[in-house]
């Protein structure tokens, strides 16, 4: 007669010694903050400076902020004009300056944008003092996927 009492059987898993599950749950980690990064990345850069009329904007708030290294990234110009252009904008920035307490208490109105392939126009008005304003015509070149400027 058989024994039918069961008889239980213990298995036991080997891992191969070149598997290393720290190692793969790592390499899952980095590969999800890499993802995550891309991802920041690629909306920010999506939801900033899509039209040369929003540069118009980054431009005057960069301004209005005191972020000069902001309004002169805005600008399409070299790298040695970048300074220059920069301690410009910091000297027609200063509280004695009229231009400062215009863009300071100024209001940006976009009139008008114009675009032509990789060139576009923008037409704004900046009120100031309730009642003054000034029109002006930017010119804008796309240089890798972003409005910039043209000096």
């Amino acid at each position: 007669m058989k024994d039918s009492s069961k008889t239980e059987k213990k298995q036991t898993i080997e891992v191969a010694p070149d598997t290393d599950l720290g190692m793969c749950f790592m390499k899952q980690i980095c590969s999800l903050i890499i993802m995550a990064c891309f991802w920041g990345v690629f909306i920010t850069a999506c939801s900033s400076n899509n039209s040369p009329s929003d540069v118009v904007k980054e431009y005057f708030e960069a301004c209005k902020n005191g972020d000069f290294d902001k309004a002169v990234s805005l600008i399409d110009i070299q790298d040695e004009e970048a300074d220059r252009t920069k301690r410009r904008l910091q000297k027609n920035m200063h509280p004695d300056r009229e231009e400062y307490h215009i863009i300071r208490n100024g209001k940006v109105e976009i009139l008008n944008e114009t675009i032509n392939g990789d060139y576009a126009e923008v037409e704004y008005s900046l009120k100031y003092n309730g009642k003054e304003e000034i029109h002006e015509v930017v010119k804008f070149v796309k240089v890798f996927d972003r409005w910039l400027i043209d000096d």
